[in-house]
């Protein structure tokens, strides 16, 4: 299976998004996007709000996951919470609820994806 980065991306998002329903997360908003910034995912988990960062890698690409450090950079981090706030605001949401930043991995394989997913990542 041969992909790039785009279709890295959207695979592991539909890998992310069914996970996390399976776990009993409800799904938002999938790609809010605005031209400052977009977050992958938006989701809730009981009377938590959850920012969902999604980081794909295909091993055939002979890459391989970094970090956490690195795979969301502090300038990466600082977009997803400024969107964020934008988003809670938008959605006239309480500012004083309770929010989340999680990070989901994901290594894709030819027919396998193995999964991470890191809550409170940031």
């Amino acid at each position: 299976m041969k992909f790039n980065n785009r279709k890295e991306g959207k695979a592991g998002e539909k890998i992310a998004v069914a996970y996390l329903i399976k776990k009993g997360f409800e799904i938002d908003k999938l790609n809010y996007q605005k031209k400052e910034g977009e977050i992958d995912i938006i989701a809730r988990e009981k009377d938590c709000t959850v920012f969902v960062e999604v980081k794909s890698r295909c091993l055939n690409n002979r890459r391989y996951l970094e970090p956490i450090s690195s795979s969301v950079s502090v300038t990466k981090r600082r977009k997803i919470r400024f969107m964020a706030k934008r988003y809670i605001y938008q959605s006239k949401l309480n500012p004083d609820g309770k929010y989340r930043f999680d990070v989901i991995l994901i290594k894709m394989y030819k027919k396998k994806a193995v999964l991470k997913h890191i809550k409170r990542a940031f």
